[in-house]
């Protein structure tokens, strides 16, 4: 599953006057998993214009995070000092002190405080313009922070209210802290808006603020003993980005799970938990609570009840206190191929799956692939979840290899461990961070072996994606491509594969699934915790219905040496240069075919473009530099 955020997509311009290209070529694109597919008409490539690499500027449609490093950490860095806010050595490496003079640097001028460099934070470092606030549908995104005393009062129906809460986050905290906080109340089954008004309400979603009597800190304001309770304190709490201190709202909301029936009882948990399911009568606190916080006392008697609460909220959310049944966590999981990604609910199911540690030999493997493959999944079944959540492009690269040729897994194995079980030099660039982990080595040393379990490929897959996934989290066309490159310089030939991405259509949560012999493979787990398996062409409609609206993206067709890239939908949400369209189709032919061929060197150089489509839904509005700056060659990942 992907992704939180992918890297935001195409910024638009107004079309300058190009010089006549010359004429088109006639290409045959390869056949995907499905059948023949139209040709393409492909269009030469165009030189990019200089953009200054390796500057803030030049690298405005991606998004800057810790762990990023190179030129553009850099001119962060310095950008920063100039600033008068300390990041450390301007050494391209961005860490936790460069992170630390981020935040400082976004709250003095009042932007999100998430640790990102995004395009608020772009342009406040730049000194242009700030991108223009998002304006919901239907009503007016509630402004400013408040205390009790004078909260935010969503107008209009329902889905304006939440629109408008969820412009505000946005806007402060940016799509990843959003596609968290859905992802939450999923898991603790109330609804989004719900969250975002105790928040907005709360703090003004400011992940900083801090109450100067009694020290309540942070988004819910968070007490000094809940903090302790909830294993941290209010000044860690205060050191962390909006996203990061969701973990805490989720943890301290998660014992009143299945008790918040409405918005009024959510924030009844956050502002007195003891009254939560209590009458209209309930006496919250004494005289000191209702002086405290006297817009709850409505008849102004000294004390607030369970009763005037609800009432007050009533008032302030009309639309969103009710006992409106709380959302469903997605799509319901069936063997068909459809997923939730309920995290919690897809760990208990796998736990459930026994079979996924049965371990198979070579031969019985290539003998029924689909026997084994229906019990590998990316998620692990372990009680903390982590990279599993969003491992799918490296779990559904290592079905597709299973399915395809189930010798390259074991090829690739051998390739990252020795005959002892020792990490290779190639496994500990591939493998990253965990390259140390015991339990990886173990379950690759298996597969190396040619006797394993589903289990092993999908710890496997976990290692190979703490050295792929994108900075943003999740992982995106490039990283695919890159991964490929680097198992074909070990020497592993990898079968031919469609790589598959479903998600909505303005970015956000998506999820890759591959192709092989005419039959879809979803890693995502089902109810009872397998695979889903789909022959022949529904298995790509199907992979629609992953999500509420959710439409093709993309499809790669990959081989040792080339690459076609399909890309059926694009969005311009929140890059600094445009308005925020979406442009979407699920028919084709796409918006973009590209293709790109393998270098000597291992990198991708893009060498063919078709962008008619996309022209002919956008108007004419998309140029040629636009593209350049979405199509990029890929660099090489030397392994060896």
């Amino acid at each position: 599953m992907k992704v939180t955020q992918p890297r935001p997509s195409l910024p638009v311009t107004q079309p300058t006057t190009p010089a006549a290209p010359p004429p088109p070529i006639d290409v045959k694109a390869p056949a995907d998993a499905f059948g023949p597919a139209a040709p393409a008409r492909l269009l030469p490539t165009a030189t990019p214009a200089a953009t200054g690499v390796g500057t803030i500027t030049s690298d405005r449609t991606t998004w800057v995070r810790e762990g990023a490093s190179g030129a553009t950490v850099s001119d962060l860095q310095q950008k920063l000092k100039d600033a008068g806010f300390d990041p450390g050595p301007i050494d391209g490496k961005f860490g936790a002190k460069t992170r630390e003079a981020l935040l400082k640097f976004q709250q003095s001028k009042g932007i999100g405080v998430d640790g990102i460099v995004g395009p608020e934070t772009r342009a406040a470092l730049l000194g242009e313009p700030l991108p223009p606030k998002p304006t919901p549908s239907g009503g007016e995104a509630p402004s400013g922070p408040s205390g009790p005393s004078g909260p935010v009062a969503p107008g209009g129906p329902s889905g304006a209210a939440a629109s408008g809460l969820e412009a505000v986050a946005l806007k402060k905290h940016g799509p990843e802290f959003v596609q968290k906080v859905k992802e939450m109340s999923a898991r603790l089954g109330v609804r989004p808006e719900w969250m975002l008004a105790v928040m907005q309400n709360e703090s003004g979603m400011d992940p900083w603020r801090k109450n100067p009597n009694g020290g309540a800190t942070g988004l819910i304001q968070f007490m000094p003993a809940t903090a302790k309770a909830l294993g941290t304190t209010t000044d860690a709490l205060a050191k962390m980005s909006a996203t990061e201190q969701l973990t805490y709202v989720e943890k301290f909301y998660s014992s009143f799970k299945g008790r918040m029936k409405s918005g009024s009882d959510m924030y009844l948990a956050t502002f007195w938990p003891a009254a939560v399911g209590k009458g209209d009568d309930y006496k919250i606190g004494g005289a000191e609570v209702a002086k405290a916080n006297p817009a709850f006392d409505l008849n102004k008697d000294g004390q607030i009840t369970a009763g005037e609460f609800r009432e007050y909220y009533q008032k302030r959310f009309p639309n969103m206190a009710g006992g409106a049944p709380a959302p469903s966590s997605g799509p319901s999981s069936s063997s068909g191929g459809k997923t939730d990604f309920n995290v919690a609910q897809a760990e208990a199911a796998v736990r459930k799956n026994t079979a996924r540690n049965t371990q198979f030999t070579m031969e019985e493997i290539k003998r029924d692939p689909d026997a084994f493959l229906k019990t590998v999944v990316q998620v692990d079944g372990l009680a903390k979840t982590s990279n599993d959540a969003t491992s799918c492009g490296p779990t559904s690269m290592l079905m597709g290899m299973i399915a395809g040729r189930p010798e390259s897994i074991q090829e690739l194995a051998s390739k990252l461990v020795d005959a002892n079980g020792n990490v290779t030099p190639a496994g500990q660039k591939l493998f990253g961070p965990d390259a140390n982990s015991g339990l990886l080595k173990e379950c690759v040393k298996r597969i190396r072996d040619g006797k394993f379990s589903a289990a092993d490929v999908t710890f496997m897959a976990e290692g190979l994606y703490a050295s792929t996934g994108s900075p943003s989290g999740g992982t995106n066309a490039n990283d695919l491509i890159a991964l490929r490159s680097a198992i074909t310089s070990l020497g592993v030939s990898v079968p031919r594969m469609e790589l598959q991405q479903f998600g909505s259509a303005d970015g956000g949560l998506g999820h890759w699934r591959v192709g092989v012999n005419g039959k879809q493979y979803n890693p995502w787990p089902d109810k009872k915790g397998q695979a889903s398996i789909i022959s022949g062409p529904s298995g790509l409609a199907d992979g629609a219905s992953d999500g509420v609206k959710w439409t093709n993206r993309e499809k790669l067709y990959l081989d040792d040496n080339m690459v076609m890239r399909n890309v059926y939908s694009i969005t311009t949400k929140d890059t600094p240069t445009s308005a925020g369209r979406t442009w979407a189709v699920t028919d084709d032919p796409p918006l973009f075919i590209a293709r790109y061929d393998r270098q000597p060197d291992g990198s991708f150089k893009r060498s063919e473009l078709n962008m008619a489509r996309m022209q002919q839904v956008a108007d004419g509005k998309v140029t040629m530099d636009d593209a350049n700056k979405v199509f990029t060659d890929i660099p090489a990942r030397s392994v060896s």
